[in-house]
């Protein structure tokens, strides 16, 4: 039997029942008609008897256009004459449905009421929905999508989240009080703001809405000047419109309609002065639309130090100059060495383990493709890289990045929602590390944790530096630690990458074949002392490496 066709004689089943007098008084479990905990608004209504045709609505009724929706409701069906033809009650198993099976005939037209609350106070509303009869017709099937909508009206409010992102908002403030020193105030704190109700008439643009911390906001109804109030909000802010509409308003940027972006999504990394924090509360389809990140500013290396730590909201791949660049890999052999190519390239890891003093770190090589919330150290290749075909100075091809626009592209069409945990295997129980390697699209303050520092050693190389009241800006990653009293003071990153971001500069040079006038120590690559100068192999010696021949 078709879907529809048994919905259709469920439908009729229910009505025949429906012409039963309803209970006025709970059975011995407390329930009315035998399902309800509480009677009907209409125990006397009878439905008409004159009509041999019906047609089924299947809806659910809402807050506005894009609120939550109602629990435990009726609905009232009306035809042109203000006459009742039908009601109907949100079922129990599904406390958000309810079910219509409208009697009449061809181009009748009707319209409905929701009421709800206290049954003997009840709230009673017009709502703006109407319908035409069609004989047989089956509107909102759960085989065709959403049902059929009822919009209950709703006074405009402003919600606002001052002390974090979720649960209930702390302050709630009417259109009257827009202009008051109390809202003022949480406006200028608001992490959240949702514009709950219909809020189409009121006029926002001379008034300052959005602040650098505001990470997202809802509307259920778009105010007028929207892109006026929120000019000086955080540049990360995302804008959660109703799925109806279908263009951005003029001037804003970061805009998404339901679940899909009406713009391009540009997030920018923060400085001291201006945090620029991110949070996605749920999956964003891009729509054919871009995502971007841009960082206002690199540490590049500089042949010892140079790495930064980075984590991203969405997958992807790093640009300079709108050129796809592969992170560096480390290979003796070379004929495929980036040296020889005059590759543009950085270098990429992850951080595997840290404890004993010592950070351990894979290079991560082979897909162009950062992965979403996953924490990285990174580093480009500052202007003294280059790579060199010979000795003569006139053969030096710069590799540098650091004159270059770089930029992190979405490489996917999804921005996914922002876990609760940003580390690498978050899922699972950490048993590597005793400081796991975490990001965050926060600001942290004043709080204990191991930070990234660049030249921190008399050696010159990076490690990760214990502050007990040390800071962080988004979009990066810090070592997060133990619950251990003592700390060491740093964590020195253990050196596993590419040689040749060791070197002050990167050119090959190729040893005198009796090893003349090479004075000091050699090293292999990987940090053994070589005695014999005439060691064949790529080694090196004061910072720059050799092939012995």
């Amino acid at each position: 039997m078709r879907p529809r066709l048994l919905l259709t004689l469920v439908c009729m089943a229910l009505y025949a029942c429906s012409l039963w007098a309803y209970d006025t008084q709970p059975d011995a479990n407390g329930k009315y008609d035998g399902l309800y905990d509480r009677p009907t608004y209409f125990p006397n209504f009878t439905p008409p008897t004159t009509f041999l045709n019906n047609m089924t609505y299947i809806t659910c009724a809402r807050w506005g256009r894009n609120g939550e929706r109602l629990t435990n409701y009726e609905v009232a069906v009306y035809d042109d004459n203000n006459q009742l033809r039908c009601t109907g009650r949100s079922i129990t198993r599904d406390d958000y449905v309810c079910t219509l099976t409208i009697l009449g005939v061809e181009d009748e037209h009707f319209h409905f009421k929701v009421i709800y609350g206290d049954f003997d106070n009840p709230i009673i509303v017009d709502v703006p929905q109407t319908c035409e009869f069609f004989t047989n017709d089956i509107v909102g099937h759960p085989k065709d999508g959403d049902p059929f909508w009822f919009t209950v009206p709703v006074e405009p409010k402003l919600l606002c989240w001052t002390k974090g992102l979720d649960g209930d908002a702390d302050k709630t403030f009417s259109v009257g009080d827009m202009g008051s020193e109390d809202a003022t105030t949480a406006l200028t704190t608001a992490q959240r703001i949702h514009f709950f109700g219909n809020w189409e008439t009121t006029d926002i643009s001379t008034l300052t809405m959005g602040n650098a911390n505001t990470c997202y906001v809802d509307i259920d109804e778009a105010p007028i000047g929207m892109a006026a109030a929120f000019k000086d909000a955080n540049p990360n802010c995302l804008y959660f419109f109703n799925e109806s509409v279908t263009e951005a308003p003029e001037g804003m940027t970061n805009v998404i309609a339901g679940n899909k972006a009406l713009t391009d999504i540009t997030l920018k990394g923060g400085t001291r002065d201006n945090y620029c924090p991110f949070y996605c509360p749920k999956d964003i389809n891009l729509n054919g639309h871009t995502a971007e990140f841009i960082r206002p500013s690199w540490s590049w290396a500089d042949g010892k130090s140079g790495w930064n730590t980075l984590v991203l909201p969405f997958d992807a791949k790093l640009t300079a100059d709108g050129e796809d660049l592969t992170p560096y890999r480390y290979t003796d052999n070379i004929n495929i060495r980036y040296i020889a190519k005059n590759i543009l390239g950085y270098w990429l890891g992850i951080v595997t383990r840290a404890n004993n003093n010592c950070v351990t770190t894979e290079l991560i090589y082979g897909n162009n493709t950062l992965a979403a919330n996953q924490p990285y150290i990174i580093s480009l290749p500052g202007e003294k890289f280059y790579t060199q075909s010979g000795n003569e100075v006139s053969t030096k091809q710069s590799i540098s990045l650091q004159d270059k626009d770089i930029r992190l592209v979405c490489a996917t069409d999804v921005i996914p929602a922002t876990p609760a945990q940003l580390r690498v295997d978050a899922d699972k129980e950490d048993e590597l590390t005793d400081y796991p390697f975490t990001g965050t699209y926060q600001p942290l303050i004043s709080q204990p944790m191991y930070v990234l520092k660049n030249k921190a050693g008399a050696d010159g190389l990076t490690a990760f530096v214990y502050g007990e009241r040390a800071s962080l800006l988004p979009f990066q990653a810090y070592l997060n630690p133990s619950s251990a009293e003592q700390h060491a003071a740093a964590l020195t990153i253990r050196i596993e990458f590419d040689d040749s971001f060791m070197d002050d500069t990167t050119g090959i040079n190729s040893t005198p074949s009796d090893g003349n006038a090479l004075n000091g120590y050699r090293y292999s690559l990987d940090g053994m002392k070589i005695g014999n100068p005439l060691y064949k192999g790529l080694y090196i010696k004061n910072n720059k490496k050799y092939l012995g021949q």
